[in-house]
């Protein structure tokens, strides 16, 4: 069983899918290791982007961010702006952002 105590669910659909790999592209620039353990000392537990692939016609990733508490959520928000939106900032993408708590959950024992 996982710790998250706040799971946030974001899609970015773009205008074509070269701007779509190029998003991707970034991640290793935008998250390097120095990054990321930032995010972890902050309370992020997982992030996971995804290539959404049941909307044949999207040009759509999807990103999950699962932090320990509502604390880890403000602090991670505010790494994001210092680190994550100044490099994204030009793309032309329809972003939709989905918050929760969770309520109820498992996880396969080979789950790490």
């Amino acid at each position: 069983m996982t710790s998250s105590k706040l799971i946030s669910y974001t899609t970015r659909e773009f205008l074509t899918e070269n701007e779509l790999e190029l998003y991707v592209k970034m991640q290793d620039e935008i998250y390097t290791p120095a990054v990321i353990d930032e995010f972890i000392k902050s309370g992020l537990l997982r992030r996971a982007l995804t290539k959404v692939w049941n909307e044949k016609s999207a040009s759509k990733v999807a990103i999950i961010f699962e932090y320990k508490d509502d604390q880890s959520f403000v602090a991670c928000q505010r790494l994001l702006e210092k680190y994550h939106h100044p490099k994204v900032k030009n793309f032309a993408n329809k972003v939709v952002g989905t918050r929760g708590i969770v309520l109820h959950e498992f996880t396969a024992d080979e789950f790490s």
